[in-house]
C-alpha cells in the first residue's frame, strides 16, 4: 500500500485499522512498519478522533448553561441604546415615511421646475427676433462684418 491509498483509507475507515477490511488493514500494517510520516500521521488521527469521543461523552454542566440563560434573559430586558437607535432607524425606514419622503421630492422638483420655467431668463424677446433676422445693429451687436463672431466675412 502507498502513502496516497494510506491516507484515502484513512478519511474513509477512522483511525482504528483493527475495522478496516482485513486486506487494507494488512497493507496498512506493513506501510506504517516502514513509513514515519504514515505513522505521524495516524497517530494524530488517532489524538484527534479520541479528543472528539470524549467531547461527545462529557456531558453538560446544566448549572453553567442554566447560569448563561438567566444571564441572557436579564440582558434581554432592557434595551441597550444601540437597540433604542435601531428602533428609531426602523421607524423612519419604513416604507409610510418613505413613500412621503418620496412624494414631497417630486412635488418639490416639480414646484421649482415650473418655477425656472415661467421666469424670465434675462434675454428680451427683442434681442432674440433681432439676431434671429440677422440685424445685428439693431441687437445691439454691430454689424455682421464688424462682430468678431463671424470670422471671413466683411
Amino acid at each position: 500500500m502507498d502513502r496516497k491509498t494510506f491516507d484515502k483509507h484513512l478519511l474513509r475507515y477512522g483511525p482504528d485499522i483493527d475495522s478496516w477490511p482485513p486486506d487494507d488493514r494488512a497493507g496498512a500494517l506493513l506501510l506504517l512498519a516502514v513509513d514515519g510520516a504514515a505513522r505521524s500521521r495516524l497517530e494524530d488521527d488517532q489524538m484527534l478522533a479520541g479528543l472528539l469521543a470524549r467531547a461527545v461523552r462529557s456531558a453538560p454542566d446544566e448549572a453553567a448553561i442554566l447560569a448563561g440563560v438567566r444571564k441572557r434573559i436579564a440582558a434581554a430586558d432592557r434595551p441597550s441604546p444601540v437597540s433604542r437607535l435601531d428602533t428609531v432607524i426602523a421607524r423612519c425606514l419604513s416604507p409610510a415615511p418613505m413613500a412621503a419622503s418620496a412624494f414631497a421630492t417630486v412635488v418639490l422638483a416639480i414646484g421649482l421646475g415650473y418655477a425656472m420655467g415661467t421666469a424670465s431668463v434675462g434675454v428680451p424677446d427683442e434681442l432674440l427676433l433681432a439676431i434671429a433676422e440677422g440685424n445685428f445693429a439693431g441687437a445691439g451687436l454691430g454689424n455682421m462684418g464688424d462682430a468678431p463672431l463671424w470670422p471671413g466675412r466683411s
